[in-house]
């Protein structure tokens, strides 16, 4: 269903100067999955968890120590919060906190099982259901777990699980399940006499028990109900269909859909909509002083206060990472990582409001030329990705082409447009997007990271390269960086750069590279006013003297990468992952003195090369130095454990299990012996980890 809604969230700033960055709230966005509540706090997560103080009004996040991986289900047991979580590969994790969410540590009594579907308590013990990988349960609140129904084969791929009174039930594929002793044993119970369907979220009122009963996942669902304990089943919901999440706070019932929240007082007999017409509503919870928040794909938290009658789009309004930012005058455009298209601001980041003409796009870059704008983007339905022009700042966009095509760059020579693209190289127009010619003879790579025009050439930065045309695209000679990917360009005091994993280099004469005094990870890279900016992984930095001495513009970022920056007159903008826009005052963010040295101080796992591979391949990772997150003890470094596993989530090789200390790593994978396909390479550096994907084609 196509929304008409507009959705604005407002932040108020200080008129004065900035001394230092400050988060905007906005733009908004990121879908939301689960919401717990104990020990005062509130906690959400839609792959990043997040918590709040006051009932839902505000949410900051708290990851640390579990990174940014998918959290999978959230439960508080009594001072002790519980996160599962999912990396990607097949394998899931659980995660802990005694501290509502400061810190995280990671549970390994159970070792590394299937994604972690729900936690449910029964008396005084614990227990968590996975995805075909059992249920597990504690007796000593989550201190030692015990698998159960091992015997099970195949293992039941559970939904959910729920305890009502002294009775336990899980959903899965083939329908419910309960237990009448603890989860010792287990019997099918029948819903639908006529169709063995999935249950996938259960609430109880009382004794009476409520599910989403369906085909598959909010498709054909409906919700029935049970007053005998399961043992048999009645519809509720009436006509209301495709249902995701089913609640209840002991008063009424809660019943999450594809066009909002619902509510019934009269245990299911009617049902009334509560205002969020448009929204796909994945949970929802009533907390203890009776505010009502809603889960949403893609808008994150609504609150009501008033017991439903109004909403405000209150929690984790920044979530969504910003990938592309513009700003000119007071407006600032935002292309989130998601499907929402682009958020825009007229107040410098005061409020923003969504536009839904480019949904179903993932934008990747933005660019300004006079009175034009320009976005490139993914499609995340077909036929919706592509170039799309705005005329009018921004207020309505046109679809220019490529539209099942990724756009990541787009550069200008002339009358022509140049379109970098993910696996189809370089597009070019000279008509406004009305035709479009495929500019790639010498270009070995279709993975256009990233271009500029320079001294009458344009350049190409590719995953394995950077590349050079003198005739507008038809031909390219390769200019440097050979097998290395070049991933922004700028031109600044008439000389050009470049930002690649290992820093930002300088181009003197014919294909003559330098490296200037700044090593890291290179994200984005553009002038600003009369400084050249280099944004990447936990730094910010900038130049006045062609990369001789680097100023570090970082102040109180925090950690994490900046994904791209825009400016106008009077702010810098900074596209954070996860964490949405950030904003500082230019003449005090430009003109810092914080230390004249390398900000590489983090840790990184690189993508592995060559990729794809026939049969070895080098892993490189970097690990942190004085990082007070990485437990170096004794001059011993940290514990690095780096391991290579199928799609299935089986360990095929251990590369890496020993201390190490500060220092870059490569590490030499032969992949001998096993079949193509795509792989996945994980890396623990004491509480940091992350995973990489690797194509093995011979």
């Amino acid at each position: 269903m196509k929304r008409s809604l507009i959705l604005i969230v407002i932040f108020i700033f200080s008129i004065n100067a900035f001394p230092q960055w400050q988060r905007t709230f906005g733009p908004f966005g990121w879908s939301v999955y689960h919401l717990a509540e104990g020990n005062g706090y509130l906690y959400s997560s839609g792959g990043i968890l997040f918590r709040s103080s006051d009932n839902g009004l505000t949410w900051e996040q708290k990851s640390s120590g579990i990174g940014q991986w998918d959290v999978t289900a959230l439960f508080v047991s009594g001072t002790r919060v519980f996160a599962g979580l999912y990396d990607g590969s097949g394998i899931g994790y659980l995660y802990f906190s005694d501290d509502s969410g400061e810190s995280w540590i990671q549970h390994n009594a159970t070792g590394n099982t299937k994604s972690i579907t729900g936690f449910t308590k029964l008396g005084n013990d614990l227990f968590f259901s996975t995805h075909q990988g059992g249920i597990f349960k504690s007796t000593n609140n989550g201190n030692t777990w015990t698998q159960m129904i091992a015997s099970w084969n195949p293992k039941p791929a559970i939904f959910t699980i729920k305890t009502v009174g002294s009775t336990m039930f899980f959903g899965e594929y083939t329908g419910l399940y309960k237990s009448t002793d603890g989860g010792a044993t287990w019997t099918h119970c029948i819903v639908n006499p006529d169709n063995n369907c999935e249950v996938y979220s259960i609430a109880a009122k009382g004794n009476a028990i409520y599910l989403i009963y369906g085909s598959c996942w909010g498709v054909t669902s409906s919700v029935w109900k049970s007053t005998d304990l399961g043992a048999s089943f009645q519809p509720v919901a009436g006509s209301l269909s495709n249902a995701y999440h089913v609640s209840s706070d002991g008063i009424n019932v809660y019943l999450g859909t594809e066009n909002g929240l619902y509510r019934s007082v009269d245990d299911g007999a009617s049902w009334v909509r509560l205002v969020l017409e448009g929204e796909t509503v994945h949970t929802a919870i009533v907390a203890g002083n009776g505010n009502i928040m809603a889960g949403t794909r893609d808008h994150g938290i609504f609150t009501s206060t008033n017991n439903g009658t109004s909403w405000i789009n209150s929690g984790v309004l920044a979530s969504m990472s910003s990938r592309a930012v513009l700003s000119f005058d007071n407006t600032l455009i935002a292309g989130n990582d998601g499907q929402n298209g682009v958020m825009i601001s007229r107040n410098n980041g005061n409020s923003f409001t969504e536009f839904n003409c480019l949904d179903y796009s993932y934008v990747n870059c933005l660019v300004k030329r006079g009175g034009d704008i320009f976005a490139g983007t993914t499609p995340y339905v077909p036929q919706k990705g592509g170039i799309f022009k705005s005329s009018d700042t921004g207020f309505s966009w046109t679809r220019i082409g490529l539209p099942n095509i990724s756009v990541t760059a787009i550069a200008f020579s002339g009358t022509h447009l140049f379109a970098g693209t993910i696996y189809e190289g370089v597009y070019r127009t000279s008509d406004d997007g009305i035709t479009w010619a495929q500019v790639q003879n010498g270009l070995p790579s279709t993975w256009i990271r990233s271009l500029a025009y320079f001294n009458n050439t344009i350049y190409a930065g590719t995953q394995v390269g950077l590349y050079a045309s003198t005739n507008n695209g038809s031909s390219w000679v390769l200019n440097g960086f050979q097998n290395v990917p070049v991933t922004s360009l700028a031109v600044y005091n008439g000389k050009l750069f470049a930002g690649t994993e290992s820093g930002v280099h300088l181009l003197s004469g014919i294909n003559n590279w330098s490296l200037t005094s700044l090593y890291g990870a290179v994200n984005c890279l553009k002038t600003v006013t009369d400084k050249l900016v280099a944004g990447g992984n936990n730094f910010l930095s900038f130049t006045e003297d062609d990369g001789s001495n680097w100023v570090s513009a970082w102040k109180n970022l925090g950690t994490g990468p900046v994904l791209d920056f825009s400016f106008n007159n009077d702010y810098v903008f900074a596209g954070r992952s996860v964490e949405g826009i950030w904003r500082g005052g230019i003449n005090d963010i430009l003109t810092s003195v914080d230390e004249k040295s390398n900000p590489v101080n983090y840790f990184i796992l690189y993508q592995n090369h060559p990729n794809p591979f026939s049969k070895g391949t080098e892993i490189r990772y970097r690990i942190a130095e004085n990082n007070s997150s990485l437990s170096i003890s004794g001059g011993r470094g940290i514990k690095v454990s780096l391991k290579v596993y199928d799609l299935l989530g089986r360990e095929v090789a251990a590369l890496v299990d020993e201390s190490q200390r500060q220092g870059e790593y490569t590490v030499s994978f032969n992949a001998g012996g096993l079949p193509n396909g795509v792989y996945i390479y994980r890396l623990i550096a004491g509480n940091f980890a992350g995973t990489g994907k690797m194509v093995l084609a011979r």
